[in-house]
């Protein structure tokens, strides 16, 4: 059964998800600025990085994807009761 609650859920989930890729990526940057360039620990932190800028920029499609899977959810749950009763 699909709620308004999830709505909520979902969102806590997703502000939390944004507060960790952006402390990760404060990490990774102070971090990579105390390392000696072209070292394997400047690229590791380098390509950690990378990955915290890609997963930040797929955030708001992960937004509206999570939205749009409880507003289908709730209309098949009410209108679909309502078809049945008809």
């Amino acid at each position: 059964m699909v709620s308004i609650n999830q709505l909520g859920a979902a969102a806590i989930a997703l502000v939390i998800a944004a507060f960790l890729v952006s402390i990760g990526a404060t990490v990774l940057n102070e971090l990579q600025g105390t390392q000696t360039s072209n070292s394997i620990a400047y690229n590791v932190s380098g390509k950690g990085l990378t990955s915290m800028s890609t997963l930040g920029n797929w955030l708001p499609i992960i937004s509206i994807v999570v939205a749009a899977v409880v507003v289908i959810g709730l209309l098949v749950v009410y209108l679909g009761g309502l078809g049945g009763r008809m």
